[in-house]
């Protein structure tokens, strides 16, 4: 029986058995079965038409060419089943050759090199050589090599299959020295399943995302962005095919745009938008880059492209700057790491086609798969409300209670209070807010700013999340917190190195349960929609909250570096170093709150004697792992009334992270890719100021500077530059939230640019309708 017959359900079946081995593996830092890693010694190729092939020394096309071949139809090749691909692109190692039809094959006796294909060719173009199949053999090859599988996934599905022996079919042999290479990984007994998530956090970086809402234009399209949204009009009506459907846009003339993001290596031949002439009220004035007359609209977008072909994670993907940010991974070489990629999109290849079955939390973000089981997740469940509250906020008592807490102890004039009081059901009749919005309805309340003349359009409704934010967990670590629910992490008190030092941790004093869950809430909003929540929690919290296991080494320590390392070295600690500590049977909460965890028959904290120390060690790791469980507890309860359970288990908790708080890291790269030029465009000399003085910004200015034009901290946020409003010079410049835009006078310099532009991002927080005007 070939492996393409086999029944679907004994197919899907024998893929979980291999997951379920392959787990186990995993899990065990063991070896993967030899049949998910299985490599052909050899395959048969032939040139699909006359043409000149040209054989390398090695794979690369700057080497000696160690032979030309003039090839016809009846020309066969036999390559080593190994394939490699490089940054010139996929290379098959060539063994023999065979001239034509009734020759014998002859030995390379070199090695010799083929270009499969270029690494920037596109899918319409033919490679030089094909596989040999059953339709194309000729009578002269030797039928009994007919019958055999050379793939790997017809290797899984017949290996785990429950078939008789006799009916399976044959496997070709096996290149043992390269199926040796791809489990060699794992024999190294420092590599581990926290290498694998490493790694493919680093690959899933480079996935480009499949959006099926893009419809047709989704092979060339990463994404569809436009300048403004109204309740029933949205991008998805560009790419629905349906001509009833359009988007509108909604403002003033020369002020809104759509912006296609196009993936990697797609070539434009022809970019068409789809009108209506019976809408003459609606027509564009004119079309360009940027363009559009006022209230346009547009009924769909069409695209004549051609895509390049995907060659994957090749070897040179794994250089030396791609590690910078997995410092796990910097030991082992390129080659190491591009077989350990092979092996891990084998395994999600496996993995998607019974995602419903079996996972593995930490390999998912390679799955394709996955993000649409998200996505339906997501849309089966969100209604959207039938209407949008309006809430009156009073920024200056909340800006007054920020400076002394103590003068309101119940924290009524914070923001997070008057939006928590101001969004309650006003009478019997109405229902609470269940949170559960699409993404295309991107703003949930209306914010009235108490003595400022505000037009909320969109950006006081993001200054109020980014005030919630900073009210919960403040970016300066010498201001008082305002709200209760959140302490500094003890790492803020170490003077260190330590990556996680600027975290916050639940209060495990405050049992203000309702809240907790409102700000869970809050969170699974924002997971739903392009707003952020930015919360500086350590990856103890987000791997709490997503459901994922936490240890103390390696997790606790986000929380609390000190602690861990003092902990864990009481069980080599010489007794005088021990006596000179003088330990009691006490620890201090991250509140800062004692705990005695042993009394002596006064009522005084015992004292930790030498023989103790391992099992005061386990007491303090089981109670600081636990200390705000509770607190954790009930923001997950309110998170998942938001987002199903079932999405959280499928995601990692720096995905969580990432959506919820938007992306941590503000790159010059990562902030052009989000702007936009409004009269203006990138030779201008503003414009040249202005990444001069960007790049001169630590991550916390541009952040600041991001909340000053967007009123978002984080990535992703549309920023659109556009001319000063007058003809000073060295003036401060003024932004508006609502249309994501700034301003920008003219600077003398890049210097005065980069001054004008810091004092701005850090004083200048007050809306006067929905601007931030601000003169010298």
């Amino acid at each position: 029986m070939a492996a393409k017959t086999l029944p679907p359900a004994r197919r899907r079946l024998a893929r979980i058995r291999c997951l379920q081995e392959c787990i186990d593996c995993l899990h065990e830092s063991k070896p993967l079965p030899e049949s998910i890693c299985y490599v052909p010694l050899e395959l048969e190729y032939y040139p699909p038409s006359k043409t000149n092939i040209k054989l390398y020394a090695c794979p690369n096309t700057s080497s000696e060419v160690v032979l030309s071949l003039a090839c016809t139809i009846d020309t066969r090749i036999i390559v080593s089943g190994e394939e490699l691909c490089n940054g010139q692109g996929k290379w098959l190692k060539v063994k023999k050759v065979k001239a034509h039809a009734g020759s014998d094959f002859e030995d390379i006796k070199k090695d010799a090199w083929l270009l499969l294909f270029s690494s920037r060719s596109s899918v319409e173009e033919a490679p030089p050589i094909m596989p040999v199949t059953e339709k194309t053999r000729t009578k002269t090859v030797d039928k009994s090599t007919s019958s055999k599988i050379t793939s790997w996934e017809d290797v899984v599905d017949n290996h785990y299959a429950l078939q008789f022996p006799q009916r399976r079919p044959t496997k070709a042999q096996a290149d043992s020295t390269a199926v040796a290479q791809l489990q060699s990984v794992m024999r190294d007994k420092t590599w581990s399943l926290e290498h694998d998530e490493s790694l493919v956090q680093l690959m899933a970086q480079h996935i480009p995302r499949d959006n099926d809402a893009l419809g047709a234009i989704k092979s060339y399209v990463e994404h569809v962005d436009v300048s403004s949204y109204c309740d029933e009009d949205g991008p998805l009506n560009l790419t629905d095919g349906d001509p009833d459907t359009y988007w509108e846009s909604d403002g003033s003339q020369g002020q809104h745009w759509i912006q296609l993001r196009m993936k990697k290596g797609t070539v434009i031949k022809k970019l068409c938008i789809v009108l209506d002439g019976s809408d003459d009220n609606y027509l564009p004035s004119r079309i360009l880059v940027q363009a559009g007359g006022i209230d346009t609209r547009i009924r769909g977008i069409k695209l004549q492209s051609t895509e390049e072909r995907s060659l994957g994670f090749d070897c040179d993907f794994f250089s030396k700057d791609k590690l910078v940010r997995f410092p796990m991974l910097e030991p082992f070489s390129p080659e190491v790491l591009y077989r350990r990629a092979i092996i891990l999109q084998r395994f999600v290849n496996i993995m998607d086609s019974v995602l419903h079955y079996m996972k593995v939390r930490q390999l998912l973000p390679l799955s394709k798969k996955r993000l649409n089981l998200i996505e339906t997740f997501l849309k089966d469940t969100a209604t959207d409300p039938s209407e949008k509250p309006v809430v009156y906020i009073n920024r200056r008592a909340a800006m007054e209670h920020r400076c002394d807490p103590s003068q309101d102890p119940d924290c009524k004039s914070t923001v997070f209070m008057q939006l928590y009081e101001g969004l309650k059901p006003r009478d019997r009749t109405s229902k609470p807010l269940h949170y559960r919005w699409s993404s295309r309805y991107d703003q949930w309340w209306e914010c009235k700013f108490l003595s400022e003349g505000i037009i909320d359009q969109g950006g006081g409704f993001r200054d109020s999340l980014s005030d919630v934010a900073e009210e919960l967990c403040p970016t300066s670590s010498d201001s008082p917190i305002p709200l209760p629910y959140f302490n500094r992490a003890p790492n803020q008190a170490h003077d260190d190195s330590n990556v996680n030092r600027d975290m916050y941790v639940p209060n495990p004093a405050c049992q203000d349960w309702e809240k907790y869950e409102w700000i869970g809430q809050l969170m699974g909003a924002c997971f739903r929609s392009k707003e952020n929540l930015v919360l500086s929690l350590p990856p103890f919290v987000w791997k709490k909250l997503v459901g994922e296991t936490t240890t103390w080494s390696r997790d606790y320590q986000t929380v609390n570096a000190a602690e861990v390392q003092l902990i864990d070295n009481l069980d080599s600690m010489d007794q005088d170093t021990f006596n000179a500590l003088g330990r009691s049977w006490s620890l201090i909460l991250s509140n800062g709150a004692p705990l005695a965890l042993r009394l002596d028959s006064d009522g005084a904290t015992k004292v930790l004697n030498y023989s103790e120390r391992d099992e005061y060690a386990e007491e303090v790791r089981r109670i600081r792992m636990n200390e705000f469980e509770d607190q954790l507890m009930a923001m997950r309860k309110g998170l998942i009334t938001v987002v199903p359970e079932a999405v959280l288990e499928l995601l990692t908790w720096q995905e969580l992270e990432t959506r919820v708080c938007g992306d941590p890291e503000i790159t010059i790269e990562a902030l052009k890719k989000t702007t936009y030029y409004d009269d203006l465009d990138e030779t201008d000399i503003r414009v040249k100021y202005l990444w001069e003085a960007l790049k001169a910004f630590s991550n916390e200015d541009r952040s600041r500077f991001l909340r000053f034009v967007t009123g978002r901290r984080r990535l992703p946020a549309p920023l659109v530059i556009s001319s000063g409003k007058g003809d000073t010079i060295d003036s401060l410049p003024e932004s508006s939230t609502c249309a994501n835009m700034l301003y920008l006078p003219y600077y003398s310099s890049a210097k005065m640019a980069e001054e004008k532009l810091r004092y701005a991002a850090y004083n200048c927080i007050a809306i006067d309708t929905d601007m931030n005007p601000w003169e010298d």
